[in-house]
Order: structure tokens, then C-alpha cells, then sequence
């Protein structure tokens, strides 16, 4: 699936995924990167495109709440009483 594509479910599970410094199997690209034959340093630099784009369509909210679904494997009821405790419930 291209990134332009993608849902914002999709696109939290990708932004776990790219992270974590992963390749996502289904983000589909052209020429994926090999990055575990990369410096971390360079590895961030080729992904940066991709998380930007990612954090722009998510927002934070988007983004906390598929890295407590997709990393921490909280329930999406423990992540909203958490978020709303932090924000009052805000974006």
C-alpha cells in the first residue's frame, strides 16, 4: 500500500513500525531501504520523509494512541483515560 493511501490506522501501525526503525512489509515503496545494514544515524535520515509525513497526518493524538495500541499493546480504552487525563481531552 502506498503511503498516500493509507488510513490513519495503517498509518499508526507504520508509525510504530518506522519508529522502532523497521520497514513496514506492506509500506510500499519503490526501493525499500535495508536498514539494519545502516548506521542509525542514516537510518533516521531515510526515514525521516516518511515519519514527517506520517506525524502530519496523525497529529499527536494519532500518534500517542497507535503507540499505545501498537507498541505498549494497551487497550484503546486505557490509552483514552490517559490521553484525557493528560489534555483534558484536547487534540
Amino acid at each position: 500500500m502506498k503511503l498516500k493511501d493509507a488510513d490513519n490506522e495503517q498509518l499508526g501501525k507504520w508509525y510504530v513500525e518506522l519508529n522502532c526503525y523497521r520497514w513496514p512489509d506492506d509500506l510500499d515503496i519503490s526501493d525499500k531501504p535495508d536498514l539494519t545494514a545502516m548506521h542509525h544515524s542514516d537510518a533516521a535520515i531515510v526515514l525521516e520523509p516518511y515519519m514527517m509525513h506520517i506525524e502530519k497526518r496523525l497529529g499527536a493524538k494519532g500518534m500517542s494512541r497507535a503507540w499505545w495500541i501498537y507498541k505498549l499493546k494497551r487497550r484503546e480504552r486505557a490509552w483514552r483515560k490517559w490521553w484525557n487525563g493528560q489534555t483534558g481531552g484536547s487534540k
